[in-house]
């Protein structure tokens, strides 16, 4: 997985996204716009359980509290506004 927090989001920019990557193939995708994990390749759909991808989104979702509590951390020791 490779996990992207920012702290100033945008319409093309999510606050958080992460990617699920074999060898050099995108599998996975989690954003902070859907707060959903979800396939990018068909075969991926029905290789797992259907209840990989509810666990999975529950992991995620966590990732990105802790990235969120974590980026406002950096904010206040660095003063920076949130602005």
């Amino acid at each position: 997985y490779f996990y992207t927090g920012v702290s100033h989001p945008g319409p093309d920019v999510p606050a958080f996204t992460a990617v699920g990557y074999v060898d050099d193939q995108q599998l996975l995708h989690y954003g902070s716009e859907t707060r959903r994990q979800e396939p990018c390749r068909d075969w991926v759909r029905g290789a797992v359980d259907p209840d990989f991808w509810d666990e999975e989104t529950g992991t995620l979702q966590g990732w990105q509290r802790g990235f969120d509590m974590n980026l406002i951390t950096l904010q206040h020791r660095y003063n920076q506004s949130q602005t």
